[in-house]
């Protein structure tokens, strides 16, 4: 773990950046110093006030392009900070390549500034949603990553909004029926996750708003879809 102080500009407010390694056993099992990793930056962004902390998950990269093996932690590593309680508006990942990182690990970063001077309005976080095969209703492995990611996410106040759709293979009525049973099942997911059934907005459309236009009785896979957006209910004081 580095710790390292710079002065910020504008105001001379103290500012500071603190690296961790994050390690795995395994190929994508966290090893325990890691989740302190996580909590310990978690901490940090949360008790830093009104300045602005952002994170970074860094891998090294060595040659052109990151194996199966590095994309997996990293994706892993990306969910693990969600759970911590990082906030994926200020979280990003990339590679490094003039960095030292310990062979097998990944580093997280987390810098702290000074505010904006027009602070950021509000976010919905849209988030990317899942896919499924024709006809079905289970949704695909890179579906249930981004579920975890969602579920992730879930904090007191936290309301999910569904979104259902279907490409225009099959009747009109038949599409209205698959894209809510698809929206469910993606809210089903989300409970087994922990999410609250009430905290959960399920729409439907069928084949009326395609994100990819096509003729009828086409099977299109970027139609076969539920969006997942998140947004937040306002603070209420007693």
């Amino acid at each position: 773990m580095a710790l390292s102080f710079v002065l910020a500009l504008g105001g001379g407010v103290p500012a500071f950046a603190q690296t961790w390694p994050l390690c795995f056993q395994g190929e994508t099992n966290p090893l325990p110093a890691t989740y302190v990793a996580f909590r310990e930056a978690s901490h940090i962004v949360a008790t830093t006030e009104r300045f602005r902390a952002r994170s970074r998950i860094s891998i090294k990269r060595d040659g052109p392009e990151l194996d199966r093996l590095q994309r997996a932690r990293l994706s892993q590593a990306y969910l693990e900070a969600l759970r911590a309680g990082l906030s994926p508006s200020l979280l990003e990942t990339g590679t490094v390549s003039d960095r030292e990182v310990e062979p097998g690990c990944l580093l997280l970063e987390v810098t702290v500034t000074p505010p904006p001077e027009i602070p950021p309005p509000p976010r919905l976080w849209h988030l990317r949603g899942a896919y499924f095969d024709s006809g079905s209703t289970t949704p695909g492995e890179a579906g249930l990553y981004w579920i975890d990611i969602a579920a992730a996410l879930n904090r007191p106040g936290a309301i999910y909004v569904l979104n259902g759709h279907t490409d225009t293979l099959g009747t009109v009525d038949g599409n209205l029926e698959l894209s809510r049973r698809r929206a469910i099942a993606v809210a089903e997911q989300l409970v087994r996750r922990g999410v609250r059934w009430e905290d959960i907005e399920i729409n439907y459309h069928g084949e009326t708003q395609l994100a990819r236009p096509s003729p009828d009785e086409a099977s299109e896979p970027l139609n076969r879809r539920v969006w997942i957006d998140m947004r937040f209910r306002p603070a209420t004081f007693d």
